[in-house]
């Protein structure tokens, strides 16, 4: 397309011309109505806008100024005509009384101006001499620069950082499993973390699904809204009448807003529900399920996680669910065993042969007293020991042999655990330690929340209990003596994780894990599909006395080494250890005795349209520098060692 061009020059000039023609028609023509100089300035002021409006934005345009001079032909001695040049001529900086009339003080003034401008100096206002102080008295008005397109960009997100990852996990820390009438509690938690950039949570879909009782299974009967939390702050919200209704299944998805989880940052995402004065069925419970949930890196790159379900209107076990029931307004005292974070995932503990072991975090939990409780005394908690010597190495029938102690932590406070039922027998069976509290000593208020954390130190091993007895610590809420003003019911069970006894195995802590895009092809023919990168680091710590090797090379089949479980149908073109530092051997890593390194195991995975997942279910290790045959190897302690379910080719 070619673009019409207005000359500036030519325009104004023209217009000049025409401004001086129109001067030469009133001096010398006898005018129906005679102009005053206002009225001509007026209209060469909007002629000179209409220039500059056709000049496509000069950047500068000679307009006259208010006081500027119009020529309307020559002036001397005599004239009585004389009053512009008279005002023009005090602009510039005479003193002259403006009355038209041309006498020797206007005279003397012209010559001084025709001097300063290299003019004959004769007192005449001829054309040069009005020209030049038109040109004297003419205002440059400057135009703003033409505006210069400039190439559009990606709209900032406002987020810091580069291209991002969300870790998710659930959590049940501060979750309900029962919900009053007429009250808000969360029924479903999310544990966020940001790596890479910050990272916004732009929705969520929630799934709901009424599985037990006698009443409606509809559920804005039980439910008036859901909300979304991110660090106790609202940042989505929907009615439970708007949520979409398959077969016995209502979901939705629910958009939030703010929900930014700041990059190496750890957030808790709550899934809420507000409840109805009067619920159709305090006996109803319902499913809660996260489906999806959708975010944005810094780069605005949008990513989503998709979790177990097959929408054929039934709410399928995934790994992003909780069930919750409902209480009546006027329920009596209750105190609930809620899951904490904090309990320790499954791993080996070091014990000695010939001594006392360090004192050992076995299970954490909390206790949650109801708002609208009263107050809950603690008379005794029980912590129960399941010990399986399953080697059978030794035949200890005493928990004494094993144990040598027990300390129950609640609030801070610490307290001794005495044995009160021991039921071992050829090294197996289940020991009760009971703390017993004096009255008043453990009172919990109402609506509060405790922390209690139970640490189990053992005696040495030889000659009380074989290599590889695994223990494991569990407090049931029906076993707790508690009194209250009304009936008390204390509910729940906090169940601790199997942890192995060893005095010459490995550990291995994990320290981050992802599963993200790595290369983005998005094809679908063999060699174009996308690539992820599941990622484990992990520390590998020896034992004091001996010096453990572990694998240089992986295979892809995962049982080399590392043995990994693939939940998915992406095809693995690689699996990799790499050490942290140089402590590479001729066939293996080796970790000195007593020692911690740092590895990333890393496996890539090629696929179209397909959920990936992948676990890692055992590490092999050698006591020399020889390669990995399976034997020994470490499977306890490895529960967290699995990556979220991701999407390849989104």
């Amino acid at each position: 397309m070619q673009t019409n061009k207005i000359n500036l020059t030519n325009v104004f000039v023209g217009a000049l011309v025409s401004v001086f023609a129109l001067g030469a028609m009133f001096s010398f023509a006898t005018p129906a109505k005679a102009q005053t100089v206002e009225e001509l300035q007026a209209m060469i002021n909007t002629l000179m806008a209409q220039i500059a409006a056709l000049s496509g934005n000069p950047s500068a345009v000679s307009a006259p100024s208010a006081s500027s001079y119009v020529h309307m032909g020559t002036l001397q001695a005599g004239a009585t005509n004389a009053q512009g040049l008279q005002a023009a001529l005090n602009t510039l900086g005479h003193n002259l009384t403006v009355d038209g009339k041309f006498g020797p003080a206007t005279k003397n003034a012209v010559m001084a101006f025709q001097a300063s401008k290299g003019l004959t100096a004769d007192g005449v206002a001829g054309p040069a001499t009005g020209a030049a102080l038109t040109a004297a008295t003419t205002a440059v008005v400057v135009a703003p620069a033409p505006v210069v397109p400039t190439t559009p960009t990606t709209p900032s997100t406002g987020l810091q950082g580069g291209a991002g990852d969300l870790t998710i996990d659930q959590t049940s820390t501060d979750v309900e499993s029962s919900v009053k009438e007429d009250s808000e509690e969360n029924v479903l938690g999310l544990d966020l973390e940001a790596d890479g950039s910050d990272i916004a949570v732009t929705s969520i879909k929630v799934q709901f699904q009424n599985n037990s009782g006698n009443g409606s299974t509809r559920l804005n009967k039980y439910v008036d809204e859901v909300l979304v939390m991110l660090d106790g702050e609202e940042v989505g919200a929907m009615d439970a009448s708007d949520f979409s209704k398959d077969g016995s299944v209502y979901s939705k998805s629910i958009a939030l807003t703010d929900a930014v989880v700041s990059e190496d940052e750890e957030e808790k995402l709550y899934v809420v529900v507000k409840t109805l004065g009067t619920v159709d069925d305090v006996t109803a419970d319902f499913d809660v399920a996260v489906t999806q949930v959708r975010y944005m890196d810094a780069t605005g790159a949008i990513f989503s996680e998709a979790y177990a379900n097959d929408d054929d209107g039934t709410l399928d076990a995934g790994e992003v669910m909780e069930t919750f029931g409902f209480d009546d307004a006027n329920v009596d005292d209750d105190m609930a065993i809620k899951t904490w974070s904090a309990n320790p995932d499954s791993t080996t503990l070091m014990v000695e042969d010939d001594g006392d072991s360090d004192e050992y975090l076995a299970l954490a939990f909390r206790l949650d007293v109801d708002e609208d409780s009263s107050d809950i005394m603690l008379l005794e908690l029980p912590v129960d020991l399941t010990i399986d010597d399953s080697a059978d190495t030794a035949a200890s029938d005493s928990a004494d042999a094993i144990v040598a102690e027990v300390m129950v932590e609640i609030d801070g406070e610490v307290y001794e655990a005495d044995l009160t039922v021991d039921g071992i027998n050829n090294g197996d069976g289940t020991a009760t330690y009971v703390v017993e509290f004096n009255e008043d000593d453990m009172v919990i208020e109402a609506g509060d929340v405790v922390d209690v954390k139970v640490y189990v130190t053992f005696n040495d091993q030889t000659p009380n209990y074989g290599s590889g007895t695994t223990v494991q610590a569990i407090v049931t809420g029906a076993s707790i003596d508690a009194e209250g003003e009304d009936t008390l019911t204390v509910t729940g069970t906090a169940t601790g994780k199997v942890h192995t006894l060893s005095v010459d195995a490995p550990t291995f802590t994990l320290v981050s894990k992802s599963l993200a895009l790595f290369q983005a092809v998005d094809g679908v023919a063999a060699g174009e599909e996308d690539i992820f990168l599941a990622k484990f680091v992990f520390e590998a710590t020896a034992p004091e006395d001996d010096a453990i090797y572990l694998p240089l090379t992986v295979a892809t089949a995962g049982n080399s080494g590392i043995e990994f479980t693939q939940d998915g149908s992406g095809s693995v073109d690689s699996a990799t250890l790499e050490a942290e530092n140089d402590i590479e051997e001729n066939n293996s890593y080796m970790v000195s005795a007593g020692d911690t390194e740092e590895f990333t195991f890393s496996v890539y995975v090629r696929g179209d349209d397909a959920a990936e997942k992948f676990t890692i279910d055992s590490i092999w290790y050698e006591i020399s520098d020889t390669a990995p045959d399976g034997s020994p190897e470490v499977t306890s302690g490895l529960t967290a060692f699995k990556t979220n379910t991701v999407f390849l080719a989104k």
